[in-house]
């Protein structure tokens, strides 16, 4: 086969890759340690890239830190999507808010019944062993041992935020990592 030569006029071509971008604004948090805290992150879709985000908080994390993110967070093509992102710097994550000060009134109402069921009848020796047994007894069923669970000590630290997604009709992940600033205080 022999072909001929042939010309045409010159024409440009634009490619747009399809990516997209994960921002905070601003990228740091503070919280008091044995806190939690919740801040907002964006993702933007670039060159019509639309897909389902895969969200992970990275390694290492601050020692006794737990983050937390949406399940896989759908992006549109040429759209912008808000989440939260959430930090608690407790070892037993939301320990303080939701259990110190219950646990401290369940124990001191414990404490409180033995002797209003003996009412304001003469006390026998008999009756107030009987009511220190139980006071000890109720105490130590509400797990109050002055023991809390150990906590991220101050200090600044860098916490990955990985976002992993794959275009529609792309066979390769896209994938970027913003690194959150945490300042944990006292």
């Amino acid at each position: 086969m022999n072909f001929l030569p042939s010309q045409s006029t010159p024409f440009s071509e634009t490619i747009n890759p399809q990516d997209f971008t994960l921002t905070a604004t601003p990228p740091t948090v503070s919280i008091q340690t044995e806190h939690r805290s919740s801040m907002q992150l964006t993702l933007t879709s670039i060159g019509g890239f639309a897909a389902p985000i895969t969200l992970t908080c990275g390694s290492p994390l601050p020692p006794y830190a737990t983050c937390y993110l949406p399940a896989p967070v759908q992006l549109a093509a040429n759209a912008t999507t808000t989440f939260t992102f959430g930090l608690d710097t407790d070892g037993s994550p939301r320990f303080y808010g939701a259990n110190r000060s219950p646990n401290l009134n369940r124990v001191a109402l414990a404490a409180l019944i033995p002797f209003t069921l003996l009412g304001f009848k003469r006390r026998r020796i008999g009756n107030l062993l009987a009511c220190a047994l139980f006071s000890i007894l109720a105490v130590t069923l509400t797990a109050c041992a002055n023991t809390y669970p150990a906590h991220t000590p101050p200090g600044t630290y860098t916490v990955p935020i990985t976002a992993t997604g794959t275009a529609t009709g792309s066979t390769i992940p896209t994938t970027h990592t913003l690194n959150i600033t945490l300042t944990v205080t006292q």
